[in-house]
């Protein structure tokens, strides 16, 4: 038997009251229909240059959405693109940037419709025959 009042601090110890308390904050569980967010939502996804051996890249390129290796942030995984057998290039599905704002610049980019190879000195061979 014990006296509703303190039980609360009978199960103090497990933290049980502060869990409870912060649950009408927690996310709800919703059913998925149409209007969700969906792999067709997704034009791009920016990750670490040496953490790319997750389930979420890989899927990435094997549904050809273009993936963006940030140089800057260092992880300790050290699984980078080439030693998955997709090396970085600046062409094809896989980009390869130095830092955050060069990966914002190249999202914008793409989302311009700019063709991220054009960003990139020297331009390839089709363009040198364009020069005078």
């Amino acid at each position: 038997r014990l006296d509703p009042r303190v039980a609360a601090e009978e199960v103090g110890t497990t933290y049980l009251p502060c869990i409870l308390m912060g649950l009408h904050r927690a996310p709800r569980l919703v059913k998925a229909n149409e209007s969700m967010f969906g792999l067709q939502d997704i034009q791009a996804l920016i990750t670490p240059a040496d953490a790319c051996g997750g389930l979420s890249v890989l899927s990435a390129l094997e549904q050809g959405i273009p993936v963006i290796a940030v140089k800057e942030n260092r992880t300790v995984l050290d699984v980078t693109l080439d030693k998955i057998g997709y090396p970085p290039t600046s062409q094809g599905p896989v980009y390869t940037v130095e830092n955050y704002w060069e990966a914002a610049g190249l999202i914008h980019a793409m989302k311009m419709g700019i063709n991220p190879a054009l960003l990139r000195r020297p331009l390839g061979p089709t363009f040198k025959n364009l020069s005078p």
